[in-house]
């Protein structure tokens, strides 16, 4: 078994009216060594002097994370507790029936108004990662919603819709000499849907390394689920802002 509790660390000043408040991100990590791999566990803790901020965010994060806690326990207890109930199932060899999900967070981006977090986890036993991206506002701590990011969130799930199945059909004549893959993803051509305006939340904000701008939003899918994952796995769709900056509301600006 090994320990990490690692911190990684962000910091940031945000104004609100006269009042200058300091708050700080830190994400907790932890892990056990077991069966020749690590599993990793991650809480983030957020040290700020707003209250109201601090309650809406760990109700944001418990939402998001699938191993639900009491919000009143601390990030540092709560990352303890996972340990213990982990280390309970894999001493019983009973791992496939654990309530706590290997995750881990990281911090993609921020600015003075929201902060991009990329939330991953998989089942035990599950060899496909999922991720979920997540904006958060900063000034009350909430997930910003479609219906807080875009002033027209049906133009936005529009665009997002018809790039996915000009992709989708890409790739279908890149495969035309492979009639098990064509068939398996001409299925899912046909068969598919559409997204829906919860799926532009799980959105990650493309920074500008040089510039520090913001230049292009990524729609994150989690693509085929199970024996077919390999043919169409996750991955996102890229718009750039200049083409959506219309349909973006004040907090992306």
């Amino acid at each position: 078994m090994r320990t990490l509790l690692i911190s990684t660390l962000l910091f940031l000043f945000i104004q609100c009216g006269n009042t200058q408040i300091s708050t700080r991100f830190l994400v907790l990590k932890d892990s056990i060594f077991y069966n020749n791999q690590y599993i990793y566990l991650n809480e983030i803790s957020l040290q700020t002097n707003d209250i109201d901020l601090l309650q809406g965010f760990y109700k944001s994060l418990n939402a998001i994370s699938l191993n639900k806690f009491d919000n009143s326990q601390t990030p540092k207890d709560r990352l303890k507790e996972k340990k213990v109930i982990l280390k309970q199932f894999i001493s019983s060899n009973q791992l496939s029936n654990c309530p706590i999900v290997a995750e881990t967070y990281n911090i993609i981006a921020t600015t003075s108004k929201w902060v991009n977090f990329l939330y991953r986890y998989n089942q035990y036993g599950n060899y496909h990662v999922l991720d979920k991206y997540i904006l958060i506002n900063i000034e009350d701590g909430k997930i910003l919603t479609h219906e807080k990011l875009f002033t027209n969130p049906d133009s936005v799930l529009n665009k997002l819709n018809k790039q996915y199945l000009l992709n989708l059909k890409k790739e279908i004549i890149n495969n035309k000499q492979n009639e098990e893959v064509i068939d398996i993803l001409q299925d899912h051509y046909e068969n598919f849907g559409g997204f829906t305006l919860t799926d532009l939340e799980n959105i990650e904000m493309n920074r500008n390394e040089n510039s520090n701008k913001i230049e292009g939003i990524r729609f994150h899918y989690n693509g085929i689920e199970g024996y077919y994952y390999s043919i169409w796995p996750s991955g996102y769709i890229e718009l750039n802002v200049n083409d959506i900056i219309s349909f973006l509301n004040n907090v992306l600006l």
